[in-house]
């Protein structure tokens, strides 16, 4: 990892696998380990030891700590792991949700920020497959809660990106419908939905204009030559 990058947890999550005890990692190889999850304090971690897969090139290198030692540094990671809370410092913070199922207790529901963190919900009804605006009320090791402050609807997890939504119409052969799923959105324009009630637009009129002077054309041209 380049160490002059920064991880900044409300807008990327980094999940990461660390090895312990690979054959030629050293004491200075691990402390550097070490220290780069106390700079990052990685929300997803998953910590093993080396396991010898057969047939693979690490299988008959030689290994430079012994067994016990891989012991002891796996349980420095774990420790380590344990001791800090990742999302420290966000109480009272607002983020837009998306509400995508129900926890395992089925108690609450279980949103994402657009960073992919995990906020559990009052289970208000109506709320699921919804992007809510949510304040977090308390912090946990492994996810935040929070209260529903805006229902919304909004139509994306970052701030400024509902603007200009667009919503192309079929006119021709009848009159233009707006998906249920989206009537309720509220950047759909008011014109739009105007033209949807009356059923026609300037180009369907436009439309049925050339039609009949077509046919006029049509009969006139029959009847002309006859």
């Amino acid at each position: 990892m380049n160490t002059n990058t920064s991880v900044d947890g409300d807008k990327l999550t980094v999940a990461t696998d660390l090895i312990c005890g690979f054959p030629t990692e050293t004491e200075a190889d691990f402390q550097d380990t070490v220290k780069l999850v106390e700079r990052y304090k990685f929300p997803v971690l998953f910590i093993n030891q080396f396991f010898a897969r057969p047939g693979t090139p690490a299988a008959t290198m030689k290994r430079v700590a012994t067994t016990a030692e891989v012991k002891k540094r796996t349980r420095r990671l774990h420790d380590l792991f344990r001791s800090y809370c990742p999302f420290d410092g966000r109480v009272g913070r607002v983020y837009r949700v998306l509400i995508t199922e129900a926890s395992t207790d089925s108690k609450h529901w279980v949103g994402h920020t657009k960073a992919y963190e995990q906020i559990l919900l009052p289970k208000d009804p109506d709320l699921q497959g919804r992007i809510v605006l949510v304040e977090v009320t308390e912090c946990d090791k492994f996810f935040m809660r929070g209260k529903v402050i805006d229902r919304g609807p909004f139509e994306s997890l970052s701030v400024g990106e509902d603007d200009g939504f667009q919503l192309s119409l079929q006119t021709v052969g009848g009159p233009a419908r707006v998906p249920e799923d989206i009537c309720h959105k509220s950047t759909i324009p008011k014109v739009i939905l105007s033209k949807t009630k009356s059923g026609f637009d300037s180009s369907s009129v436009i439309l049925v204009a050339v039609v009949l002077l077509l046919a006029a054309w049509v009969i006139i041209k029959f009847f002309g030559s006859v």
